[in-house]
């Protein structure tokens, strides 16, 4: 299933029932995303999500009255510096990268949509790089490729409309 572009929550979803959990949330831009519970005051948790030319981009909305703005009209969003192992999620403007969003099939409970978030790599190993948190930071963590793959992270895309034009 392709994801409409579209204001979300981004829930990290335990298997397997999806109860508790902890939603991407913004700070300072150029700082890491972190693991927050869902409550007003602890930063931005609603993430605009935008098909680009490899997957997606994953944006402050601009929803704020006074978004933060630099340098220049640049919304922050998710980057990251490279790909590698515990490589933090980024909210910066300096460093924004598209992001490969992939419905996670086995295991989702009926009626519920599970997805996967990860790095797409030009590297040259068979390692893929998911979302995950480590410390209550969204951070990389490398799943080597086999036949016997463990369980990728698991994200809950709940959709919230489309942004204010």
């Amino acid at each position: 299933m392709t994801l409409k572009d579209g204001l979300y929550h981004i829930h990290y979803s335990p298997a397997p029932d999806l109860i508790g959990g902890m939603y991407a949330t913004g700070g300072q831009v150029e700082t890491s995303v972190r693991a927050a519970a869902l409550r007003p005051g602890v930063g931005l948790q609603t993430w605009l999500i935008q098909h680009a030319d490899e997957g997606y981009t994953i944006s402050n909305p601009g929803l704020d009255p006074h978004p933060p703005l630099e340098p220049g009209p640049v919304l922050p969003g998710w980057g990251r510096m490279t790909e590698a192992e515990n490589e933090p999620v980024l909210y910066t403007v300096r460093n924004l990268k598209n992001w490969i969003i992939a419905p996670i099939e086995d295991g989702a409970p009926e009626g519920k949509e599970i997805y996967s978030i990860r790095a797409p790599t030009r590297l040259k190993i068979r390692l893929i790089f998911y979302v995950n948190i480590d410390n209550e930071t969204l951070a990389l963590k490398a799943y080597p490729v086999t036949e016997e793959m463990p369980p990728a992270p698991r994200w809950q895309l709940l959709y919230n409309g489309l942004p204010p034009m």
